[in-house]
């Protein structure tokens, strides 16, 4: 226990003085410095962490209540979203009594964004609601569109589509308002330079995407048509940075609104439209989609194969990044392939698609249990929100006061520190298998050849025949069907399975499992260096474009040739190309 008291002293000393210097270095900076760097590292939560907290130091000094309230709203941002949630509470509390325009509603609009994070569509509602109430209170028109753009959202996907209208009319009102422009200049006046312009257009051209969702929603679909295009005229002319985001939102909605006109073909142009569009690079969101409704147009023209392949991609996705954020009209994308893989006996894929089904049918009902009656309700009720919230903190107050926290903290740290070096070890080595990896396929001899050989019991000419068959199999990289075996390729190439293992084991000195998996890796490792797309994919689909059956198999076949897993070669190729 001594030991390991001594170690943790040693290191919160050791992260105790690098602390100071970071705390020393902040100090030099002003409030604007800070909220710049702030917006330059959120990214690093640990930096940011400290950014923060040395603005909220500088503010605490200068006893300036509205610069301290910014600064919690910033740890707000930084955590997960549980911590990030008692924060957006502490800033509530903090301005609970303040007379100002953003506050404490930018703490609700916090609360809500970090529960939505946590796919809590209740409580993100709920407190979107709260924030609405308050803005409306405080007479701030930007929040007010800004908390109606996503109860718009909700309502329209999971609520009563009327209702979602209905909302969508009182935020296009209020964005085309004079008054509403007035209040953007307003809330500009002492703040940095912003484009008012800029602002406004942004927010017109979103009111016409709302629109365009909620006819959709509705299946109101030439409405929806006119107002997607009235959007992407808007965006057209529009020249700004976020002109590349908003030009992919619409074309998302534009694709959705052709598939389901059966015009199949518009649909898989804008899918390409989308792929093209940088903003989508880092958007799984978007991705998934397209992917999906290429693939369901596909199957409408008739192009079975293709479509199913496009299909398992969006899946793929799915799996990469949870299931918890699918959307009502994405269950089709199961459906569709539990359909396939039922009509062709597969079993096993159809229980797959069968439990996601269920999965997903679980996670509606609730989402749409709550919003179909409550949404519109909850805005007439704010005293009972009020009270429920009250509980909800004192709640949260005896959880933070918990003994077992303090009793347990400790341990939690050691075990940190401990989970920390071996990771730091374990990535050197990694790294270290990378570099050898890359040097060994920079250096080596592209066409190295068969390296000739006499064997009594094989013709010549046999012999001749099945490695220029093999030539022909790596080439057309034949070796990614997961169905292929020894005794099926002797039947392609018209000879016998024991002269063509006999070929195998004595010019490439390897039995043909180890042949095979060799190809494998060395086509996926070719595509991860070269195709950006392909490196997207989940292990599981590179595998079976492959020829493995599953990723396990895969990643296994992977980290005995190379020493290091699939998963960690992409991170560093990623890294690595910028």
């Amino acid at each position: 226990m001594k030991g390991a008291l001594s170690m943790f002293l040693a290191l919160f000393t050791c992260l105790l003085s690098i602390a100071q210097d970071v705390s020393t270095e902040l100090d030099d900076l002003n409030y604007e410095e800070l909220l710049l760097l702030f917006e330059r590292v959120k990214t690093d939560s640990s930096y940011a962490e400290r950014v923060a907290r040395a603005y909220m130091s500088k503010a605490r000094d200068d006893k300036d209540t509205i610069k301290i309230a910014r600064a919690y709203g910033r740890l707000a941002l930084v955590f997960n979203p549980r911590k990030n949630i008692q924060f957006a509470d502490s800033l509530i509390y903090y301005t609970r009594h303040l007379d100002h325009v953003n506050f404490p509603t930018v703490g609700y609009m916090l609360k809500a964004f970090s529960y939505n994070k946590m796919d809590s569509i209740e409580a993100t509602t709920r407190y979107y609601i709260e924030a609405y109430n308050m803005a409306v209170e405080k007479q701030n028109l930007y929040h007010q569109v800004f908390v109606l753009d996503n109860l718009i959202t909700y309502k329209s996907l999971w609520g009563n589509k009327e209702e979602a209208l209905e909302l969508q009319r009182t935020r296009h009102n209020t964005v085309f308002s004079n008054k509403y422009r007035r209040h953007l200049q307003k809330e500009a006046v002492g703040n940095n330079p912003v484009d008012i312009d800029s602002i406004h257009t942004i927010d017109k051209i979103v009111s016409l995407q709302n629109f365009a969702k909620c006819h959709l929603g509705l299946q109101q679909l030439d409405s929806a048509y006119y107002f997607i295009d009235n959007s992407l005229e808007k965006i057209t002319a529009f020249h700004s940075m976020n002109s590349n985001r908003l030009m992919g939102e619409s074309h998302k909605i534009k694709m959705h609104i052709s598939y389901f006109k059966a015009n199949y073909n518009q649909a898989l142009l804008m899918g390409d439209f989308i792929l093209r569009n940088p903003s989508s690079k880092d958007n799984p969101k978007a991705l998934r989609e397209v992917y999906m409704f290429k693939g369901l147009s596909l199957l409408e023209l008739g192009q079975e194969e293709q479509g199913i392949k496009q299909l398992r991609i969006s899946d793929s996705i799915f799996d990469t990044h949870k299931m918890g954020r699918v959307e009502p009209y994405e269950r089709i994308l199961f459906e569709k392939l539990l359909e396939y893989y039922s009509s062709q006996g597969n079993t096993e894929e159809s229980i797959i698609y069968l439990n996601k089904l269920i999965h997903l049918d679980s996670m509606f009902q609730k989402k749409y249990k709550y919003l179909e009656p409550a949404l519109i309700k909850k805005f007439e009720n704010p005293k009972l929100l009020d009270e429920k919230q009250r509980l909800i903190n004192t709640l949260q107050d005896k959880n933070l006061k918990s003994v077992k926290f303090t009793k347990w903290i400790l341990l939690l740290l050691l075990v940190s520190f401990i989970i920390l070096v071996y990771y730091v070890l374990r990535q050197r080595i990694y790294k270290s298998r990378f570099e050898a990896l890359q040097r060994k396929y920079s250096d080596q001899d592209k066409d190295k050849g068969m390296i000739p050989k006499t064997e009594n019991e094989i013709s010549p000419e046999v012999v001749s025949d099945i490695l220029e068959k093999l030539k022909r199999f790596e080439k057309q990289h034949e070796y990614t069907d997961r169905d292929i075996s020894l005794t099926s390729l002797a039947k392609t190439f018209e000879t016998n399975s024991k002269y063509l293992s006999r070929v195998i084991n004595l010019k490439m000195e390897k039995n043909f499992s180890q042949y095979l998996h060799d190809l494998r890796i060395d086509y996926a490792l070719s595509e991860m260096m070269s195709n950006e797309k392909f490196r997207k994919y989940t292990i599981k689909a590179i595998a079976m474009e492959c020829g493995y059956t599953n990723a396990e198999s895969f990643s296994r076949a992977f980290y005995k040739q190379n020493g290091i897993y699939p998963s960690y070669y992409i991170r560093k190729i990623n890294k690595s190309n910028g």
